[in-house]
């Protein structure tokens, strides 16, 4: 008998430790990849283009900001936004960073604000994958494999836009 009171109690001692401390997977998630990313996805480029947009959804458990981002496939990629005013396009890029506040998905979406691959290394066709590493201000770097879609004509006609300034693609 007791001996049974011995291993009940030591059993009993080791179920109060381990609810006394936290085990790893119940602690608030800290580490890089805290934040959700969805629906990666990069627009396929016309021949002779250097520029790609890319899209996601970002969902961050604790508020948080989209800082930067980069690509191996691409000289420079940033944040910008896109906007319509007197039916002219203009996009800027994004100081400061994207905000995201806790449990709200944030998109970036054609027509709006997206990252922005210039210089990019070779032409991204339909069914091709692009490495991305977004940099957040609290979970850290987060690398993406984009999936490179069918490109469409942002202006839903059958010729391509042209911007002053810009040229080789519909989205730069």
């Amino acid at each position: 008998m007791c001996m049974m009171r011995k291993l009940l109690a030591f059993a009993s001692l080791q179920l109060l430790l381990m609810a006394a401390i936290p085990h790893p997977s119940w602690a608030a998630d800290t580490s890089p990849g805290a934040v959700r990313i969805t629906n990666a996805w990069i627009d396929a480029m016309p021949d002779g283009a250097k520029t790609a947009a890319g899209y996601m959804t970002l969902t961050s458990p604790r508020d948080d900001r989209l800082t930067g981002a980069s690509s191996p496939d691409a000289v420079k990629t940033e944040l910008h936004s896109m906007t319509m005013a007197g039916g002219m396009m203009r996009m800027r890029p994004v100081t400061g960073g994207l905000p995201l506040p806790a449990g709200q998905a944030v998109s970036l979406k054609d027509k709006g604000m997206h990252l922005m691959l210039t210089g990019v290394r070779s032409a991204l066709k339909a069914g091709d994958t692009v490495s991305v590493t977004l940099d957040f201000a609290k979970a850290g770097p987060e690398t993406v494999s984009f999936t490179v879609k069918p490109g469409g004509d942002m202006t839903g006609q059958d010729k391509p836009m042209s911007m002053p300034g810009m040229s080789g693609s519909p989205h730069s």
